[in-house]
Protein backbone atom coordinates (compact mmCIF):
# COMPACT_ATOMS: atom_id res chain seq x y z
CA UNK A 1 0.00 0.00 0.00
CA UNK A 2 2.93 2.34 0.73
CA UNK A 3 4.12 2.10 -2.85
CA UNK A 4 0.70 3.26 -4.14
CA UNK A 5 0.79 6.26 -1.79
CA UNK A 6 4.28 7.16 -3.03
CA UNK A 7 3.21 6.81 -6.67
CA UNK A 8 0.12 8.94 -6.06
CA UNK A 9 2.28 11.60 -4.40
CA UNK A 10 4.73 11.61 -7.33
CA UNK A 11 1.90 11.91 -9.85
CA UNK A 12 0.37 14.76 -7.85
CA UNK A 13 3.71 16.59 -7.63
CA UNK A 14 4.25 16.12 -11.37
CA UNK A 15 0.82 17.60 -12.11
CA UNK A 16 1.51 20.53 -9.81
CA UNK A 17 4.81 21.22 -11.59
CA UNK A 18 3.09 21.19 -14.98
CA UNK A 19 0.39 23.54 -13.73
CA UNK A 20 2.93 25.95 -12.26
CA UNK A 21 4.90 25.96 -15.51
CA UNK A 22 1.79 26.68 -17.59
CA UNK A 23 0.75 29.41 -15.15
CA UNK A 24 4.12 31.14 -15.61
CA UNK A 25 3.62 31.58 -19.37
CA UNK A 26 2.47 34.98 -20.64
CA UNK A 27 0.46 35.72 -23.78
CA UNK A 28 0.75 39.05 -25.55
CA UNK A 29 -1.86 40.04 -28.10
CA UNK A 30 0.00 42.60 -30.23
CA UNK A 31 -1.87 45.14 -32.40
CA UNK A 32 0.37 46.75 -35.05
CA UNK A 33 -0.66 50.14 -36.45
CA UNK A 34 0.36 52.33 -39.39
CA UNK A 35 2.20 55.54 -38.40
CA UNK A 36 0.81 55.97 -34.87
CA UNK A 37 -1.19 54.12 -32.26
CA UNK A 38 -4.28 55.75 -33.81
CA UNK A 39 -3.36 54.55 -37.33
CA UNK A 40 -4.95 51.75 -39.29
CA UNK A 41 -4.02 48.21 -38.26
CA UNK A 42 -1.46 46.52 -40.53
CA UNK A 43 -1.76 42.92 -41.71
CA UNK A 44 1.29 40.95 -42.79
CA UNK A 45 3.77 42.46 -40.32
CA UNK A 46 6.52 39.99 -39.43
CA UNK A 47 7.26 39.89 -35.70
CA UNK A 48 10.24 37.99 -34.29
CA UNK A 49 12.19 38.02 -31.07
CA UNK A 50 12.98 36.23 -27.82
CA UNK A 51 11.31 35.93 -24.44
CA UNK A 52 13.04 36.23 -21.04
CA UNK A 53 14.27 32.62 -21.19
CA UNK A 54 15.82 33.15 -24.64
CA UNK A 55 13.12 31.18 -26.47
CA UNK A 56 12.62 32.52 -29.97
CA UNK A 57 9.22 33.39 -31.42
CA UNK A 58 7.86 34.40 -34.81
CA UNK A 59 4.43 35.63 -35.82
CA UNK A 60 2.73 37.53 -38.62
CA UNK A 61 -0.15 39.89 -38.00
CA UNK A 62 -3.46 38.59 -39.32
CA UNK A 63 -5.98 40.45 -41.48
CA UNK A 64 -7.01 42.44 -38.38
CA UNK A 65 -3.40 43.54 -37.67
CA UNK A 66 -3.10 41.27 -34.64
CA UNK A 67 -0.56 38.61 -33.62
CA UNK A 68 -0.63 36.44 -30.49
CA UNK A 69 2.71 35.49 -28.93
CA UNK A 70 3.41 33.22 -25.93
CA UNK A 71 6.53 33.05 -23.79
CA UNK A 72 8.18 33.20 -20.39
CA UNK A 73 7.58 36.39 -18.36
CA UNK A 74 10.25 39.06 -18.21
CA UNK A 75 11.98 41.30 -20.74
CA UNK A 76 11.24 40.35 -24.34
CA UNK A 77 12.99 41.66 -27.45
CA UNK A 78 10.99 42.32 -30.61
CA UNK A 79 11.69 43.06 -34.26
CA UNK A 80 8.78 44.25 -36.41
CA UNK A 81 9.29 44.24 -40.19
CA UNK A 82 7.15 44.95 -43.24
CA UNK A 83 8.03 46.04 -46.78
CA UNK A 84 7.68 49.80 -47.18
CA UNK A 85 8.18 50.45 -43.43
CA UNK A 86 11.18 51.12 -41.21
CA UNK A 87 12.02 48.11 -39.01
CA UNK A 88 11.14 48.57 -35.36
CA UNK A 89 13.24 47.11 -32.54
CA UNK A 90 11.75 47.06 -29.05
CA UNK A 91 12.27 45.64 -25.58
CA UNK A 92 9.09 45.04 -23.61
CA UNK A 93 8.54 43.95 -20.01
CA UNK A 94 6.02 41.13 -20.51
CA UNK A 95 4.97 40.08 -17.02
CA UNK A 96 1.23 39.49 -17.46
CA UNK A 97 -1.06 38.30 -20.22
CA UNK A 98 -2.31 41.45 -21.94
CA UNK A 99 -3.08 43.36 -25.13
CA UNK A 100 -0.37 45.74 -26.31
CA UNK A 101 0.34 47.81 -29.41
CA UNK A 102 3.13 49.12 -31.61
CA UNK A 103 3.29 51.15 -34.80
CA UNK A 104 5.47 51.21 -37.87
CA UNK A 105 6.55 54.31 -39.79
CA UNK A 106 6.77 54.30 -43.57
CA UNK A 107 10.22 54.26 -45.18
CA UNK A 108 11.39 57.49 -46.79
Amino acid sequence: MKIWNCMAALILLGCMALTASAADAVTLTVHVHDGSLDGDLLSGVSISGTDEAGNGFEAITDSDGIAVINGEPGTWTFTFEMDGYEPLYLKYNATTTEDTAAYLEKSS
